[in-house]
């Protein structure tokens, strides 16, 4: 069974610059302003959380926050893509690994 503990988002200007995020748990929706407590967040409350097309992008300013914090991490890729990323009690993966299409076509809109 596919274990999904919550879904994560991030949006950038200029591909770099990070302006929002969000985490949904099924829930409860969190929205930040500062990445690294979104992260933090995510990494207290653990398991397992995806992001749509996140490991050509969300997830790739995850690493990066990382990389600069000292966090240790695990990472799988898959050609150009990051699919998995583990650090500590926290997993977040890339669905569109599972699911190669955009979000509109999977969600009938």
């Amino acid at each position: 069974m596919l274990r999904v503990d919550g879904t994560f988002d991030v949006e950038c200007s200029d591909w770099d610059e990070f302006c929002v995020g969000a985490t949904f748990d099924g829930n409860r929706a969190r929205v930040y302003y500062d990445v690294d407590r979104m992260i933090d967040d995510m990494r207290e409350r653990g398991g397992t959380h995806f992001a749509h097309a996140g490991g050509v992008y969300d997830m790739l300013l995850v690493l990066e926050r990382a990389r600069i914090r000292g966090i240790a991490c695990q990472v799988d890729r898959s050609q150009h893509r990051v699919t998995r990323i583990v650090m500590g009690k926290l997993t977040l993966r890339d669905s569109y690994s599972l699911w190669p299409a955009p979000l509109e076509e999977l969600c009938g809109a």
